[in-house]
């Protein structure tokens, strides 16, 4: 004669325990019998399979509050480049502009006369140009009196820095001996000059300011 139990594994909740088992067992089990049939049945808890969907509801959550911290931080740097690389072309527009009326001279060459097309200041990379032109050093105007001009007032900065992103700052003198615009300029974000000095406004994503 066959009688079935039911029984828990020794470590495991009785039947009547309120916590829910993490697996129960059925055993037949045969009087005078050495064989002893076992069948498992395992319940697995939920969320161990996996995450569950308030871990990853919150993850989300998380994630879209970080980016939405970052998004506008990033936004608020590259406009805090753009304002410092304005402020450095209109200092540096300044300095020419009183280099001028000292020395009577435009910054174009020795005597003022056309030969110089571009001054470049002597920190950064150089920045890559939209045409080829002769150019002499912009700190050599503005920081020290290479022409020996008897009327030289200066230095009228104390130093010209690279512009944010690592580049030298250009002016277009070219345009001196013309009625169009004098460009400062930097080459901005993508380090390539677009602005030619024949332009009206600055192109592309370059920074200016215009001498008149």
């Amino acid at each position: 004669m066959c009688r079935k139990t039911r029984h828990s594994l020794r470590g495991l909740p009785n039947p009547g325990d309120s916590r829910r088992p993490a697996a129960h067992y059925e055993t037949d089990r045969e009087h005078g019998d050495d064989q002893v049939r076992v069948r498992a049945f395992a319940t697995i808890r939920a969320g161990q399979a996996g995450f569950t969907l308030l871990e990853v509801t919150l993850t989300v959550l998380i994630l879209s509050s970080l980016a939405a911290v970052a998004i506008p931080l990033f936004g608020k740097v590259d406009s805090t480049k753009i304002d410092r690389a304005k402020l450095d072309c209109g200092q540096i527009a300044d300095a020419l502009m009183t280099y001028m009326k000292d020395t009577r001279l435009r910054p174009t060459g020795r005597d003022g006369t056309p030969g110089i097309r571009a001054l470049m200041a002597d920190r950064g990379s150089p920045p890559r140009l939209p045409i080829a032109v002769r150019s002499t050093s912009l700190d050599s105007i503005v920081r020290t009196n290479t022409w020996a001009s008897s009327r030289w007032r200066g230095p009228y900065m104390d130093s010209i820095p690279p512009d944010p992103w690592g580049q030298r700052y250009v002016v277009w003198t070219v345009n001196y001996h013309t009625s169009r615009l004098v460009w400062v300029l930097s080459a901005g974000p993508d380090g390539t000059l677009q602005t030619s000095p024949d332009h009206a406004s600055p192109q592309g994503d370059d920074i200016g300011v215009s001498i008149q």
